[in-house]
């Protein structure tokens, strides 16, 4: 299945989250994990039994060897890492908008509609998956103007800035 809003580099993000929660996952005890799994398989088959008693769903770990728990802490875990993200988003959009001399309560609300809003609003998915590919031309460009507009600072600091902020524009490509 291929979604046409955006591009399929997306996923990639999620990679290198899940094997820092593969690894934390490894270190729950075994007796631990297997009753929390049992738990929430049991929990999940009550919430959904519409579903399994038409043949759609089944927890049944003969025929779904997947166990549960770490299935949908993944998921939760790469939704923490979402939500910092969309923070940063907003970070760095308070800090461009205030470059053109936006008024400081204005750039903040904006910025907050960018961080809260498709998190707020759960069906917004297309602005919600399409906020990394938005935010890495955005650090870019806010770096490339910083360079412009502080011409005093360091070369080193000044190179930094521009191969951080070409970096940016490479991962806003691929994503």
């Amino acid at each position: 299945h291929y979604f046409t809003c955006a591009a399929p580099g997306m996923g990639y993000l999620a990679v290198p989250i899940l094997a820092v929660f593969d690894g934390l996952y490894s270190m729950v005890p075994e007796k631990l994990a297997r009753v929390a799994n049992e738990r929430m398989r049991r929990q999940l088959e009550q919430q959904c039994q519409a579903l399994i008693a038409e043949g759609y769903l089944s927890f049944d770990p003969a025929v779904n060897r997947l166990a549960p728990l770490p299935f949908h802490a993944a998921i939760w875990f790469f939704e923490l890492f979402i939500v910092g993200f969309m923070a940063a988003a907003a970070v760095v959009f308070y800090r461009v908008l205030l470059l053109f001399e936006v008024q400081s309560y204005l750039a903040c609300q904006a910025a907050l509609l960018l961080g809260l809003g498709t998190i707020l609003f759960f069906y917004a998915r297309i602005p919600y998956a399409l906020v990394p590919t938005a935010l890495s031309p955005l650090v870019a460009f806010h770096l490339i103007t910083l360079v412009r507009k502080q011409p005093n600072s360091s070369p080193t600091l000044q190179a930094a800035r521009l191969l951080a902020g070409g970096l940016a524009l490479g991962i806003a490509v691929a994503l």
